[in-house]
């Protein structure tokens, strides 16, 4: 009996072993299903939430569309708005610096100095200037010039430089004089002619101008002594309308 009852006991153990192998032991089946089952959802969420949500998500909002490309590094920052319009194109690096800087530096540079010192200048060979435009001073020096006019403000004993004018516009010619001496000018339509003065002034002297008739300035000094470089400084008002 008891070689029975072991034997038996042997076959069950065995069969259950078999069963056990063949995926049927209810028991063992179950149990190692729930252990299979729990290590590979909770395994699996974990994997998937972190790829979905800080994979997907960090790629494209980061990466992707937001900050690397159509907001910071395409349109806004890179592109369009600072790199491409704003500041290279047609903002402080395209407009401010070629049209606004560059256009009015060259208007504003305006024409070079006049200096006709140490030019011998006579009614009969004046030295010739035309405008406007107007260059920002005229420069001269009456020390080696003639002795032949003069007029109510002087020029007796003193020498001259004699400058031609031809407006290309009418208007008001205003005339500034600097000078370390006693100067003074005059304007006439014809330069050896003491009849055709027209202007006498000194510092400032206003000569109508036609467009197209030459008029003579004479700088001159009140006496002998007289004489020396000076500065004019010239401006124009175009128009009809009476000069002061």
């Amino acid at each position: 009996m008891k070689h029975q009852t072991s034997a038996r006991v042997l076959v069950l153990l065995c069969g259950c072993a078999f069963a056990i192998a063949a995926g049927s032991c209810g028991d063992c089946s179950t149990s190692s299903q729930q252990g299979s089952s729990s290590a590979s959802t909770s395994t699996g969420a974990s994997g998937g939430q972190g790829g979905t949500a800080a994979g997907g998500q960090g790629g494209f909002s980061s990466g992707g569309a937001a900050s690397g490309g159509s907001a910071l590094g395409g349109s806004a920052d890179g592109g369009s708005a600072l790199g491409g319009a704003t500041s290279g194109g047609a903002g402080p690096g395209g407009g401010f610096g070629g049209a606004a800087q560059g256009g009015q530096g060259g208007v504003g540079g305006g024409l070079p100095i006049v200096d006709f010192t140490g030019v011998p200048t006579t009614c009969s060979l004046p030295f010739a200037i035309s405008g406007p435009p107007l260059a920002p001073t005229w420069v001269g020096d009456t020390t080696d010039g003639a002795n032949v006019n003069s007029d109510y403000c002087g020029g007796v004993g003193a020498p001259e430089q004699v400058i031609e004018f031809t407006p290309t516009q009418t208007g008001c010619l205003t005339l500034h004089i600097s000078s370390s001496w006693t100067s003074c000018m005059y304007a006439r339509t014809k330069c050896a002619d003491f009849q055709t003065t027209m202007k006498i002034g000194s510092p400032f002297m206003y000569v109508p101008v036609v467009a197209g008739t030459p008029v003579a300035i004479i700088v001159d000094g009140f006496g002998f002594s007289n004489y020396g470089s000076f500065v004019i400084t010239p401006s124009f008002a175009p128009g009809s309308g009476p000069c002061p």
